[in-house]
């Protein structure tokens, strides 16, 4: 009898009978596990399943003949399974528990047999992958990370396994690597920034010996691929309600300085303002999570967490009236969002599979426009330069709206929503009516050229001074205000407003 109700979708897979009278012993394990005991629906989750007592040929025959079947891993047996089609009425089976969902169609159900790694030498890379069905679900479990992700059922009964004692470290919001922790970290470094992912998305606290391991093996990251790197940081900062843990941890192991070593000089940096009551590293963490707080958009909360990054190469001071030393960090902005785009190369960011294509793009320009010092009863012409700046499209500038919410409140004097919401609404107003392109503006390329018989690059300059001359306020968008706007500027003439 299962100590808890099994998941429908846990039971649902069509070869899990057969392979059953077969003679094998089937299991969840991982992920799923872990959120079943969090109290989380596992029915949405992605499924692992491990199965003994029956050899690969034989694992991979059942499931051919029930669904699609991709054999991946050079070394060892692990095959993604996609359920065929189904017709007619949904099979139930009387172990699920009562009310839960409807099974749904796996797309990436992962099944493996059992199997063990053993070291063969001290680099990263020195172990051998041994897969064999006659293994137990124990020697399985033995070879994983945390002790959290170490958890199996067995199916169809609902037996649980746990010999490392994940259910209590869960239980006691621990994240423990299983065995000796630099032996895991060895075997495979990326585990490090996992591990600082879990303890962020799970709000976990690191037990010592682990946090060791990490700091002994972070000099493996160095093998470790950057698109491998990039996607687990989009994963932190995608993932976790809180991920300055992460971020701390990854600080506290040194691992920062192998991911991103310009983050380095923030740390425990003064920053002799009024403004800001916290060293530039503390100022961040707490911009990150408020963003976090407030979206779940990557980008939002990746450029929360660069948007600063120039502080420290930009620092300049003088003496206050008041008799004190004040910090100065004139052009951050511009110089943090060119720091930022050229540690994204080199992350390669974009690789990530979870991060927008366009991810790079609008991360610079929230870093380049994050300083909003205006207010809704700024002027309009203010207003207007800094939707210019921002280009086209209502996402960047809710982007940007929200790192400035983000980062006001990691401010010394906190929260300004009430201020912002204004300022945004006023805004909006104002980009309904604002050409954000040469295209936006009344009068289009092609009549500028028959009108002025302008070719190339001189009617673009025509064109570009015309949406200045709107943003400006020096005419209106309008056919009669921007031909004479034209006329002046051709006859080297100042214009007159429209």
């Amino acid at each position: 009898m299962s100590e808890f109700p099994l998941p429908a979708a846990w039971l649902a897979p069509s070869w899990i009978a057969p392979l059953r009278a077969q003679g094998a012993r089937i299991y969840v394990v991982g992920g799923a596990v872990r959120d079943l005991l969090r109290g989380r629906d596992t029915a949405t989750a992605d499924l692992d399943y491990v199965v003994a007592g029956v050899a690969e040929e034989q694992l991979h025959e059942v499931l051919a003949a029930h669904g699609k079947v991709n054999r991946v891993g050079a070394t060892f047996a692990v095959f993604k399974w996609c359920p065929h089609p189904r017709r007619g009425k949904r099979p139930t089976t009387s172990a699920a528990a009562p009310g839960s969902p409807p099974p749904r169609a796996a797309t990436a159900i992962d099944v493996a047999l059992p199997r063990s790694e053993h070291s063969t030498g001290p680099g990263h890379r020195d172990f051998r992958i041994h897969t064999n069905p006659a293994l137990t679900i124990e020697d399985d479990l033995r070879r994983r990370d945390f002790t959290i992700n170490a958890m199996a059922v067995e199916l169809p009964g609902g037996r649980w396994i746990d010999p490392h004692g994940g259910r209590a470290d869960l239980n006691a919001r621990l994240l423990r690597a299983v065995g000796d922790p630099a032996t895991r970290f060895r075997e495979d470094p990326l585990r490090i920034l996992r591990g600082a992912g879990a303890a962020a998305r799970f709000q976990l606290t690191v037990d010592a010996a682990t946090e060791r391991g990490m700091a002994a093996c972070v000099d493996l990251l160095e093998n470790v691929s950057r698109e491998r790197v990039a996607e687990e940081l989009v994963k932190l900062l995608a993932r976790a309600e809180t991920p300055s843990i992460g971020l701390r941890l990854l600080i506290a192991t040194g691992a920062m300085g192998r991911i991103l070593p310009e983050f380095l000089p923030s740390i425990g940096f003064d920053q002799r303002s009024r403004h800001h009551h916290l060293p530039v590293d503390e100022h961040v963490l707490l911009t990150v999570d408020e963003a976090a707080r407030r979206t779940d958009d990557v980008i939002v909360r990746l450029a929360a967490l660069l948007h600063d990054i120039a502080k420290p190469y930009c620092y300049s001071e003088s003496m206050g009236a008041d008799g004190k030393i004040h910090g100065h960090f004139y052009g951050h902005a511009e110089v943090g969002a060119r720091m930022a785009a050229t540690l994204m190369q080199r992350l390669r960011i974009t690789a990530a599979p979870s991060f927008p294509h366009n991810g790079e793009t609008e991360v610079r320009a929230l870093i380049h426009n994050h300083l909003v010092y205006l207010r809704a009863d700024s002027s309009p012409r203010a207003l207007r330069r800094l939707l210019a700046r921002l280009g086209d499209g209502r996402e960047r500038l809710e982007r940007l709206l929200l790192l400035h919410r983000a980062d006001r409140a990691a401010h010394a004097a906190g929260s300004e929503d009430e201020e912002i919401d204004a300022l945004a609404a006023k805004l909006l107003e104002i980009r309904a009516d604002l050409p954000a392109t040469p295209h936006d503006l009344a009068l289009s390329g092609g009549e500028l050229m028959q009108r002025y018989g302008l070719r190339g690059r001189e009617i673009g300059r025509l064109q570009a001074h015309l949406l200045e001359q709107v943003v400006e306020g020096s005419v209106t968008n309008s056919r009669p205000g921007l031909a004479a706007a034209a006329d002046a500027y051709l006859k080297g003439r100042p214009a007159t407003p429209g």
